[in-house]
C-alpha cells in the first residue's frame, strides 16, 4: 500500500514536471525568441535610473493651435498667423483678458454667427484652440475673473476686433454658442498695439485660400517661408546598441518598487516587454525606440476634472522620462531647447468611467516638431491614475542651416499634388469619394483649415539617427498632410489623435 502511494506520488511529480515543461515550450513558441532566463530577468537594482525633469506648469503647457491676425481689415487683405510665443502674443492676450474681466461694467450676451464673422473681417486677433477648455478652470489658470461670464462652460476660440474695441468675442465649444463680452475698452488697447506690431513684419504675412487659389475658403496660406531654413538630426532616446540596458533603466521608473515580480521578455521583432502581475502593468519598448505603458484601471471614488487630470499627466511624464530634451544649434547646446505644449485633449470612456487623453508635442522656436504618425507624448488619465502612456521623443537634436535657390510655393504644392491629397482625405472621409478632375483640387482647397511649417521625424527600427527636413503641414479636418518645404513634394500624412 505504501509502495503504491509512493509510485502514485512519483507519477504526479513527473506529470507536473511535464506540464511545466510543456507550458514553457508553448510560451517560447508564442514569444518566438526569448530564453527562460530572459523571461524571469529584471532590471538590475544598482543601475542608475533615467534622469527626470520638473514638469511644466499647467498654464505653460496650454497653448492655442494658432493666433490669426487680420492686419488690414480688407477683403483679400493681409493676415498673419503666429505662434503663441511670437510677439508674446498669447501672454498679451490673456493679460488683456484678465484686466478686461475686472471691468465694473463687464457683461455678456449671446451674439449671432453673422455678427461674429463680421467682426473677424475687421482688424482683429483670433485665438483658436485645438481642444475644448473648461472655462472656469481656464480663468483660474490665467487670473481671469469668471463671475461676470458664468454662462460660459468651455472655450475653444477667443476674438478681439477693432470693429468693437470694448468687446471680446468667444465661442462656447460645448454648444457652439457665440458670446459677446463687453467691458472697459482701455483694457483691450494692447491688442490693437499687437496687431500693428505684427503688421510691421512682412515675413509673417498670409493670405486666404480664396485670395490665393480662388476657392471659397478663409484658411490662410503663408506668403512665404519666414523662418531659417534648416535640417535636423536627432537620436532615439533608447539606442539600439545599448537598448537592453537603457530600456531596463527606463523600466525601473515604472516598476522600481516591485522588481522581483516583473517579467521581461523579448519577441522575434526585438520588442522588449516588461510585465507586472500579467497584464496589470505592461511596458513595451520597440526597436524604433517608441515606449508604451499600460495599466489596468483601478476603482476610484475621487473624480478629477480636466485641469487636475492634466496636472497628473504632466507630473507622470516628468517622473517617467522627463520633458526637456537638449538642442544643439550650430554647435552650441541649449538646455531645455524644446518647449512642450498641449497639442490636443479629449474626453475618453472606459465603461462608466470618464477620463481624459492628452496629446503633447514639441516646438523649437517658431517651428513644430512632428513625431511621425502620432503625437510625441500621449497620456490617458482616469481620476488621478495614468492608464496609458506613449512616448516617442527625440534626443540630442542638432539644427544645421540649409541653403536653397528657390522654395516651392504652397499654392503650387497643393495644385501639383491635389490628386494625392484628395486620395488621402477621401480615404478617411474628410472629402466625398468619387470626385474626379479639377473638382479634386477644389475639394482639397476647400477642406484646408490650417497651414504651418515644421519638421517631420520618422522613427526607424534600423538606425538610431532620425533625420528630418523642413515641411509644410496642411491640416484638413483631423488629417495632417506633410509636403517638403523646398520641393513641394508630398512626404507623408497622419490622422491626428485623440
Amino acid at each position: 500500500m505504501e509502495r503504491s502511494h509512493r509510485a502514485l506520488e512519483t507519477i504526479k511529480t513527473i506529470l507536473i514536471a511535464a506540464l511545466t515543461l510543456s507550458a514553457a515550450v508553448l510560451l517560447s513558441v508564442y514569444w518566438a525568441d526569448f530564453s527562460l532566463k530572459a523571461l524571469f530577468s529584471r532590471p538590475e537594482a544598482n543601475d542608475t535610473p533615467v534622469q527626470t525633469a520638473d514638469a511644466p506648469k499647467t498654464r505653460e503647457i496650454i497653448a492655442p493651435a494658432e493666433i490669426c491676425v487680420n492686419l488690414t481689415g480688407e477683403r483679400g487683405g493681409a493676415f498673419a498667423t503666429v505662434f503663441p510665443e511670437e510677439y508674446d502674443a498669447w501672454q498679451k492676450t490673456v493679460t488683456a483678458f484678465a484686466a478686461f474681466s475686472r471691468s465694473e461694467n463687464a457683461s455678456i450676451e449671446e451674439t449671432t454667427d453673422a455678427s461674429y464673422q463680421a467682426v473677424l473681417r475687421a482688424r482683429s486677433v483670433r485665438v483658436t484652440f485645438a481642444y475644448s477648455l473648461p472655462f472656469d478652470g481656464f480663468c483660474k489658470q490665467f487670473g481671469i475673473a469668471s463671475a461676470p461670464f458664468s454662462a460660459i462652460r468651455a472655450v475653444s476660440e477667443l476674438v478681439f476686433s477693432e470693429a468693437a474695441p470694448d468687446s471680446l468675442f468667444l465661442t462656447e465649444s460645448l454648444s457652439g454658442t457665440r458670446y459677446r463680452l463687453t467691458g472697459d475698452e482701455a483694457a483691450l488697447e494692447p491688442l490693437s498695439v499687437l496687431i500693428s506690431e505684427i503688421g510691421e513684419n512682412e515675413d509673417d504675412m498670409s493670405f486666404t485660400i480664396e485670395a490665393t487659389l480662388g476657392e471659397p475658403n478663409d484658411a490662410l496660406i503663408p506668403f512665404g517661408y519666414g523662418g531659417t531654413l534648416r535640417s535636423v538630426t536627432a537620436e532615439k532616446e533608447i539606442h539600439l546598441e545599448r537598448r537592453d540596458t537603457e530600456a531596463d533603466r527606463f523600466a525601473r521608473l515604472f516598476f522600481d518598487n516591485s522588481l522581483d515580480f516583473v517579467r521581461r521578455v523579448k519577441d522575434s521583432a526585438g520588442t522588449l516587454t516588461y510585465m507586472y502581475n500579467y497584464t496589470q502593468k505592461v511596458l513595451t519598448v520597440s526597436m524604433s525606440g517608441v515606449a508604451e505603458y499600460k495599466e489596468e484601471l483601478a476603482e476610484s471614488s475621487v473624480a478629477q476634472g480636466f485641469y487636475a487630470s492634466l496636472g497628473t499627466a504632466l507630473s507622470f511624464v516628468a517622473e517617467h522620462g522627463g520633458w526637456y530634451p537638449e538642442v544643439t544649434v550650430d554647435g552650441r547646446t541649449e538646455e531645455n531647447g524644446l518647449e512642450p505644449y498641449l497639442q490636443n485633449a479629449a474626453e475618453i470612456q472606459t465603461g462608466h468611467r470618464t477620463g481624459y487623453r492628452y496629446a503633447f508635442g514639441f516646438r523649437a522656436g517658431d517651428e513644430t516638431l512632428y513625431a511621425g504618425e502620432e503625437a510625441a507624448i500621449i497620456v490617458d488619465v482616469y481620476d488621478g491614475q495614468v492608464t496609458y502612456y506613449r512616448r516617442a521623443v527625440f534626443a540630442n537634436l542638432a539644427f544645421t542651416d540649409l541653403t536653397a535657390d528657390e522654395l516651392c510655393t504652397l499654392a503650387n504644392a497643393i495644385a501639383a499634388n491635389s490628386d494625392w491629397a484628395y486620395e488621402v482625405l477621401a480615404a478617411v472621409g474628410t472629402v466625398p469619394n468619387g470626385i474626379t478632375g479639377n473638382e479634386r483640387f477644389r475639394a482639397v482647397a476647400g477642406a484646408v483649415t490650417r497651414i504651418r511649417s515644421g519638421y517631420l521625424f520618422a522613427f526607424s527600427a534600423e538606425t538610431d539617427t532620425i533625420d528630418a527636413a523642413p515641411v509644410w503641414t496642411i491640416r484638413a479636418g483631423n488629417v495632417l498632410l506633410f509636403f517638403d518645404l523646398v520641393t513641394g513634394a508630398p512626404v507623408s500624412y497622419r490622422v491626428d489623435t485623440p
